[in-house]
């Protein structure tokens, strides 16, 4: 069917944090992003495609289409070139959804599953954002927070999180500072992650409770006052030819280490 006067929009309009906020709602675009919100059992307020993919004789998109269907979001036909607005021309699949933001976790229900959570501090690049869930999740970790800079549900986030945002727990602070006092009057142990002069991880112990690691940007790290008001400081040992891993290498490593030996 045509696509109605304001859905484009919308779409467009999702595209920035501000947009996003009023909305409450993010774009994602392709095949397999859609197959994992519907399986997460998110809700598509509205999905557009091109008439060539929904008319497609491929077997996964068939079966998207027809899941769209019994969701009840039938999908609106627009053009290659509008749809190449928010795909930029990459491949995946010529569809395009505005998906309504998953409800946010609460600290306190974090707290209480005594795992270990992974922050994202004032983390620039909304594609080590996405990448970091995806550790997140695939390391058993209980939640994923965010703060600062650090936005989720930016489209490129969603694409480099291969759907992990929509299983995860998530939990966006405004504020670095607001995260650390949070997490501590929620009994939440902080350890952050820094590229020297922390303890050597090995001789982290994980201890009793919720424990978040909190992830600096790939530029910077994490601000001297963030790492400072931590319960600890914790740095990966590596070579001498190194001064630091990528951000998401570092959160796998210490992630493995920490709910491995918990």
């Amino acid at each position: 069917q045509p696509v109605p006067a304001g859905i484009v929009e919308d779409l467009r309009r999702a595209q920035s944090p501000g947009g996003r906020a009023q909305l409450g709602c993010c774009v994602i675009e392709g095949l397999r992003l859609h197959e994992r919100a519907l399986r997460a059992g998110c809700v598509l307020r509205t999905v557009v495609a091109t008439q060539a993919f929904l008319e497609s004789d491929d077997l996964r998109a068939d079966a998207l289409v027809a899941a769209l269907f019994e969701a009840g979001c039938k999908p609106f036909v627009v053009s290659r070139e509008t749809l190449a607005e928010f795909t930029g021309g990459r491949g995946g699949g010529e569809v395009v959804g505005l998906l309504e933001i998953p409800k946010a976790s609460s600290l306190e229900d974090l707290a209480a599953t005594g795992g270990v959570l992974l922050a994202a501090v004032d983390v620039e690049d909304p594609g080590n954002v996405g990448a970091l869930s995806r550790t997140a999740l695939a390391s058993g970790a209980a939640g994923f927070l965010t703060c600062g800079v650090s936005d989720p549900w930016h489209p490129k986030a969603l694409r480099t999180s291969m759907g992990s945002l929509f299983k995860i727990p998530v939990l966006q602070v405004p504020y670095a500072d607001e995260l650390i006092a949070e997490l501590s009057h929620a009994g939440v142990r902080t350890l952050a992650a820094v590229s020297a002069e922390g303890t050597p991880l090995p001789k982290v112990a994980r201890g009793e409770g919720a424990l978040c690691v909190l992830m600096g940007s790939e530029a910077f790290g994490l601000a001297d006052g963030i790492a400072g008001a931590a319960s600890e400081c914790v740095t990966i040992p590596m070579s001498a030819e190194a001064d630091s891993y990528s951000v998401n290498a570092a959160a796998g490593i210490l992630l493995y280490e920490l709910i491995g030996r918990g």
